[in-house]
């Protein structure tokens, strides 16, 4: 979903920003947004970290921010061990918080 929005927006002449660990595939994005025409600039950081977000992010503001990093794991919820849960809520809750107040 978040290729999609940021593929979007950047066809209405928005300047994009894309963020993540994995930046090899935001790369990709990035050219691709650029071959069409739009503007998309990559950004590594892990949500989950606030640290990473501070150090990607600080000084920066956005119009508007596209929470869309998740995670998941394929055992059923009560066999997940704590470090599974944490990494759960740490990138799909607390990641939302730690890159808000860039907004």
């Amino acid at each position: 979903m978040g290729e999609h929005f940021a593929e979007l927006l950047a066809g209405q002449d928005v300047d994009v920003t894309l963020a993540a660990r994995r930046v090899a595939r935001l790369s990709e994005l990035s050219a691709k947004i650029a071959a069409e025409g739009g503007q998309a600039d990559v950004i590594e950081m892990d949500v989950a970290d606030p640290e990473s977000v501070e150090a990607a992010l600080k000084g920066r503001v956005f119009d508007t921010v596209i929470n869309n990093a998740g995670t998941t794991a394929s055992l059923p919820a009560l066999e997940h061990g704590p470090a599974e849960i944490d990494a759960i809520i740490d990138t799909n809750l607390k990641g939302a918080f730690h890159v808000a107040p860039y907004r």
